[in-house]
């Protein structure tokens, strides 16, 4: 993550200040500038970090261009993507997993499986079906909020991104062991339940009911809650089918399936 924090410059030595739950961190570099690299030497261990200044002139080469367009088709990636003819669904995660939905004609079937990127524009997908391993291998091509997937006999299937269905999450929401669950409401206020929920940082023990925020962005929900004065803050990917939430903890990749009460 990011934390705020203040530096001090001292002849071409930089001191380094920040604070992170209520504890404090002091780091001191010897600092260097040249051009559009930033090279800081640590006092105390002699570790060598190197920046680069983004830049939109020309003293950017080819290779950089190259590069960070390949990351931003990666980063692209993530989210829901449909299918345009209504078949198939994916959801793409960053820890590598995915979310295969197969529309029939009466049924749904919903598989969770791993993807792997092959180079710069290939992806394999993995997931166990109800009549065995499945693993596909695609060309893609990401241009805005379309996807095109090209299998190995050359055949193309366009996909749509779409964002979370946030209007679905209204409601009520409990785990299967009846020990958590969310209200969200229309207003952005979440009601949150918990029974012995231990609270990050401070380690203490709570239970009954926690008023918090939350905010949709895209496929992702943060949810926001303040607990013996410390705030905490959690990001999930999250996807609604029918009466089912599941909630894959963005840091850690943990999920959590819960179902719709009212």
């Amino acid at each position: 993550g990011s934390a705020r924090g203040t530096y001090s410059l001292n002849g071409n030595n930089r001191e380094v200040h920040f604070s992170i739950y209520s504890g404090s961190g002091d780091v001191y570099y010897t600092a260097s500038v040249d051009s559009n690299t930033l090279t800081l030497i640590d006092i105390e261990d002699n570790d060598t970090y190197t920046y680069m200044r983004p830049s939109d002139n020309s003293d950017v080469t080819t290779e950089t261009v190259e590069q960070t367009t390949s990351q931003l088709k990666e980063d692209s990636l993530i989210g829901q993507w449909k299918s345009s003819d209504n078949t198939v669904e994916y959801v793409f995660f960053e820890n590598g997993t995915v979310n295969v939905k197969l529309f029939g004609k009466d049924s749904t079937a919903e598989y969770s499986g791993v993807y792997i990127r092959e180079g710069s524009d290939s992806i394999t997908l993995q997931y166990a079906a109800a009549d065995g391993n499945v693993t596909n291998t695609y060309v893609y091509e990401i241009s805005g909020l379309s996807m095109k997937l090209t299998d190995s006999n050359g055949e193309s299937t366009l996909f749509i991104k779409t964002a979370g269905e946030s209007q679905s999450l209204i409601g009520k929401w409990q785990d299967s062991s009846g020990m958590s669950g969310y209200e969200f409401r229309e207003d952005g206020v979440v009601k949150i339940t918990y029974i012995n929920l231990t609270v990050p940082v401070v380690n203490i023990p709570i239970s009954g009911k926690i008023d918090g925020t939350y905010s949709i962005n895209g496929n992702s929900i943060t949810i926001g809650y303040s607990s013996y004065s410390n705030s905490i803050r959690d990001t999930y990917y999250y996807t609604v089918s029918g009466s089912t939430l599941k909630l894959v903890n963005v840091s850690d990749g943990e999920e959590t399936t819960y179902i719709k009460v009212s």
